[in-house]
């Protein structure tokens, strides 16, 4: 083990132990959720090209909206639904997708104020603008994540995970997606209990 590696332990059990040391939290059975998750990314990029022609200014926007309900069975089991806005544009294109998607969630018990998720889920993507009628497929979607409950009420939701697409946007290819979200959820009966 290197010296970089030795210095960033002491960090990552900082940040994996300070949740388990504060107040144990869970999500009370039979709570509604709205919720609503949200990932953005922009990249921009120059295509250079050889004289006379000009340099190509080349932009991609991604914007994913997702709000939903979410109940939960037990404390540790939830299904979720969610609409799925999602807007690209590509330099002088642009699209927006709606789309449905069902998932579950397990919720680990934990000792501490966080807790952790996993999941599983798929949906259906219909694609607007030049691609309308073609439809996208989402299966599956696996996904990790945090929620942090907040004054019994609110909870603050980040996650990351991985989705393969068929029928990518219309296109016929397949796709693989690796995406970061945060959030919220509000609870609308029930809510989370230390």
């Amino acid at each position: 083990m290197t010296k970089v590696n030795r210095r960033w332990l002491p960090v990552f059990a900082i940040v994996l132990l300070t949740p388990l040391a504060a107040r144990a939290a869970s999500i009370e059975p039979g709570t509604v959720e709205l919720n609503g998750f949200f990932t953005f990314s922009h990249v921009s990029a120059t295509e250079e090209r050889d004289e006379p022609l000009d340099d190509i200014d080349r932009s991609t926007t991604l914007f994913d909206l997702e709000p939903g309900v979410g109940y939960f069975f037990n404390s540790n089991w939830e299904l979720l639904g969610n609409f799925i806005f999602r807007h690209e544009s590509f330099s002088d294109f642009d699209e927006d997708h709606f789309g449905l998607k069902g998932s579950v969630y397990y919720h680990f018990n934990t000792t501490g104020s966080i807790i952790p998720f996993a999941g599983g889920g798929l949906g259906l993507l219909t694609n607007g603008g030049d691609l309308d009628g073609d439809t996208s497929v989402i299966v599956p979607e696996l996904l990790v994540g945090v929620r942090w409950p907040f004054k019994q009420i609110v909870s603050f939701n980040f996650t990351g995970g991985y989705r393969h697409w068929t029928n990518y946007l219309g296109f016929d290819a397949g796709g693989d997606e690796v995406f970061l979200g945060a959030g919220f959820s509000v609870f609308l009966q029930g809510g989370a209990v230390e």
